[in-house]
């Protein structure tokens, strides 16, 4: 992987300036359907600890792109697993994976390396995880802020998106800024989850339990057929209502 960005950033002979890159590749997104765009730093450790993980070792940025889900079927998941977002799920999964590819070749014919993550990929049954943190790189980038859902928050539609990241060396501009914390008392999402997952801390901070939540979604998934649960996300107050 070292050799391959090597190679790549040697090719590199016409790039465009950091600020007309980042612009266009934001233009790139906005035109694809995506809601949010920021750059993260891979370097920030507070975020990325893993600096061993060979795969973040090898870039600096992460772009981070986040798109909404529609509030009508998201708000049918108060009642219980619904079909509708299921399909949902899939659909925006596939849009975000079309558009980090996009911006992914942008990125190579500029002459910089970079490596699309897929926005859904589960990497074991023993750890809710894929090959890459996208909430970090959302939380690095500004997109939002950790919510007590343990789920990212965006201004306006909070939880009720799905992300992407795009790996990459090329120079971008980071966004410095991280949203402020906005949960203040609510606990909503720990009231309304199924799983007792979220657990409310003595400093008024939340932990999540992983194997609790993933054991829940295995017991909907004998008795519905897919693994979805989502009650988190549809309780929360800055979740956008249906119309």
């Amino acid at each position: 992987m070292r050799e391959m960005t090597e190679n790549l950033n040697r090719q590199a002979s016409h790039q465009l300036p950091e600020q007309d890159l980042r612009q266009q590749l934001q233009r790139t997104a906005e035109l694809a359907g995506m809601d949010f765009f920021g750059v993260a730093d891979l370097r920030e450790e507070s975020l990325f600890p893993q600096q061993s993980d060979p795969l973040i070792a090898a870039y600096s940025r992460a772009v981070s792109l986040a798109t909404i889900f529609p509030p009508g079927s998201v708000a049918e998941l108060q009642d219980g697993p619904s079909h509708t977002y299921v399909y949902h799920y899939r659909i925006v999964n596939a849009l975000l994976d079309e558009t980090a590819l996009k911006i992914s070749n942008q990125l190579t014919r500029e002459g910089y390396p970079s490596y699309p993550i897929p926005a859904s990929q589960r990497t074991s049954r023993k750890k809710l995880a894929g090959v890459f943190p996208h909430r970090e790189a959302a939380l690095g980038a500004g997109l939002g802020y950790r919510g007590r859902n343990n789920l990212i928050l965006t201004p306006g539609f909070g939880s009720s998106v799905r992300l992407v990241s795009i790996l990459t060396n090329a120079p971008l501009e980071t966004n410095r800024e991280p949203a402020p914390a906005n949960c203040g008392d609510c606990t909503i999402c720990i009231d309304n989850c199924p799983a007792k997952a979220i657990i409310l801390t003595e400093n008024g901070s939340s932990e999540f339990d992983a194997v609790e939540c993933d054991q829940y979604q295995q017991w909907v998934r004998d008795r519905f057929g897919k693994r979805v649960c989502g009650k988190c996300i549809a309780f929360c107050p800055q979740t956008p209502k249906k119309n």
